[in-house]
């Protein structure tokens, strides 16, 4: 456990470092993905020939870049709602105001640009700090402070929200429009936020103002939590201090709580707890805990995401072997289990697998994405069982009552919950032990079910060549207004027909 923790704090401190600076470019600053082609004005691409996604989509994926046509591709294939961008699209404030009051927005406008284009929701990162603001600062090599000028930060910030409100005026070329921003991540770890929970609601509350003003219908969302156990040293002083600071009686100064929810920690059934140093945390729990909280301060109407969301395929350093199987089922397991506790918006990490992340040769975020990178140590390149299984959820998925997710049973291993789409009932099931459990389920007055393993027959996604051919399919009849169905070690979506 111990050995385990630490080699978690370095991760986090990775994730934060990629967020204060883009990564080490490569021609035209994008990403080495062998298996990939670069294309500076990728073709568009056709719209989405599936139903509309809904207006409250929960699917979303992080670390997008925008400059891959590829991952482009990707994208519209998986019918994603939301890109939480890369760093080096992102509105990181020393890379863009490199000297007082000018501005280089190029990349910004480029990878906002592309993916606007995609008719994806784009979730920005704010980086408050600038070395002309406080010199001596080392983007990636330390965390930062309030900064010294706080007015001089928020004229950067109001110009970028402006710049992406899509509101026409004083736009980007082509108007493209952000939905949310972000002010910082992590900041529960020391190697992002360097000061005091206080310092960081005040930086909280002058952002969303700024925002506020020229960007009214900008979102902004709170840092990301790392880890659940951080929230009362560190989260829970926020909302104190804003709630003491606020103007107004009415006042709230942030949209969206955000928080990290990964598989690189102890145990297998991480999707729903997880074992930390100090104790374990369910995030049913927590989630119960953060509304609480808010509820103290009179916060309403505050969405939650988790705009990190991750488990591993292979063998990182220092981990256990997942099969893609496993990994596959994760990806079913963890949408269904937050949507089911009350998450909004869950951002998968990520498409195309990074390739040593953070400096770590074969860590833990090298082997989480649903693409392989064979830049990485497997040498693989195909599309993991994990993007068939991402895919195969919001197909069926897309279109339910959100507001309305319902636990059937999570117990003995075994957990199911009931979405409701068009007004049929949808099932997701899996089961945890080790053994085949036959369940029943009151499926009411149905006919016949249809019965889909949510990850494909296959051990690799390399062995995918028709998609809609890959997934064992049953058609069963009803009895009366019950279903026998057995669960096995995949998650099932058992639809009423």
């Amino acid at each position: 456990m111990i050995k385990k923790f630490f080699v978690t704090v370095l991760l986090i401190a990775a994730t934060a470092c990629s967020l204060l600076q883009p990564p080490a470019p490569s021609p035209n600053n994008q990403p080495n993905h062998p298996t990939t082609t670069t294309n500076t004005n990728p073709a568009p691409l056709p719209s989405k020939s599936q139903e509309p996604i809904s207006k409250d989509s929960p699917f979303g994926v992080h670390e997008v870049r925008f400059g891959d046509s590829k991952e482009i591709e990707y994208i519209k294939d998986l019918r994603a709602d939301a890109a939480r961008l890369a760093p080096m699209g992102s509105l990181i404030w020393d890379a863009i105001e490199k000297e007082r009051g000018k501005y280089d927005w190029a990349v910004s406008d480029k990878v906002i640009g592309i993916g606007y284009g995609t008719e994806i929701k784009l979730l920005a990162t704010v980086l408050p700090a600038n070395r002309l603001d406080t010199p001596g600062i080392e983007p990636g090599k330390g965390g930062y402070k309030l900064p010294r000028s706080i007015e001089w930060y928020l004229e950067f910030l109001k110009k970028a929200a402006e710049r992406y409100d899509g509101d026409g005026v004083d736009d980007a070329p082509g108007s493209p429009k952000i939905d949310v921003i972000q002010i910082g991540n992590e900041i529960d770890s020391k190697h992002f936020w360097n000061d005091t929970p206080e310092n960081y609601a005040l930086l909280l509350k002058k952002s969303y103002q700024a925002i506020k003003e020229v960007a009214p219908n900008i979102k902004v969302a709170i840092a990301g939590e790392a880890i659940p156990s951080t929230f009362s040293s560190f989260y829970k002083p926020v909302l104190e201090e804003l709630i003491r600071i606020k103007d107004g009686s009415g006042d709230q100064y942030f949209d969206i709580f955000d928080f990290h929810w990964s598989g690189q920690f102890t145990g297998e059934n991480d999707y729903a707890t997880l074992n930390l140093p100090g104790g374990k945390y369910e995030m049913r729990n927590f989630i119960s805990t953060v509304k609480n909280e808010l509820g103290k301060i009179n916060y309403k109407n505050i969405s939650f995401y988790i705009t990190e969301m991750s488990d591993y395929s292979d063998t990182p350093s220092e981990y256990a072997k997942h099969t893609e199987t496993y990994h596959a089922s994760a990806v079913m397991k963890r949408y269904a289990y937050a949507l089911a506790s009350g998450v909004n918006k869950i951002y998968w990490a990520q498409i195309i697998e990074q390739h040593n992340f953070g400096g770590q040769s074969n860590g833990y975020f090298d082997n989480v994405a649903l693409v392989n990178n064979p830049q990485n140590s497997d040498g693989l390149s195909h599309k993991k069982l994990a993007y068939y299984t991402y895919k195969k959820m919001v197909e069926v998925l897309e279109g339910s009552d959100w507001n309305n997710v319902q636990t059937v049973q999570e117990k003995d291993g075994i957990y199911i919950y009931k979405f409701t789409k068009n007004g049929k009932s949808i099932w997701v099931g899996w089961n945890d032990n080790s053994a085949s459990k036959t369940v029943e389920i009151n499926t009411g007055n149905v006919k016949q079910v249809k019965i889909t393993e949510a990850v494909p027959r296959y051990e690799t996604g390399k062995d995918v060549v028709d998609y809609n051919k890959a997934f064992n399919v049953e058609t069963k009849p009803a009895q009366g207004d019950k279903t026998t169905i057995t669960l096995k070690d995949k998650p099932v979506f058992v639809e009423e027909q």
